[in-house]
């Protein structure tokens, strides 16, 4: 198992820039995951968008593909597909936060 995070200049030096290019990894047998810093920013600023156009569907298009391409890390195909089955039931029967 390997995870970790590193800079996109190699860790040579530390600029505003550099700190913005981070990527973090977690790799085993089982799984493996990669993020930039910047993917994640793209993420947050689209679904942030779309909350404040009350656009529904780009939103959950959003949060689902990025559940998507977690499950796409589970290398056994047969589990993945149990995991994925049970993310949907429990979304499905998740209570909603902050409701009153």
């Amino acid at each position: 198992m390997w995870e970790g995070l590193f800079r996109a200049d190699g860790g040579r030096r530390r600029t505003p820039l550099s700190d913005r290019l981070r990527n973090g990894c977690f790799l085993s047998r089982e799984v493996r995951i990669f993020r930039t810093s910047s993917e994640a920013s793209q993420l947050g600023h689209r679904l942030r968008n779309a909350i404040l156009a009350s656009d529904a569907e780009e939103a959950s298009a959003l949060i689902a593909l990025e559940a998507a391409n977690l499950l796409a890390g589970i290398h056994d195909e047969a589990f993945r597909l149990k995991v994925r089955q049970r993310v949907a039931e429990r979304l499905v029967r998740m209570p909603t936060i902050g409701a009153a």
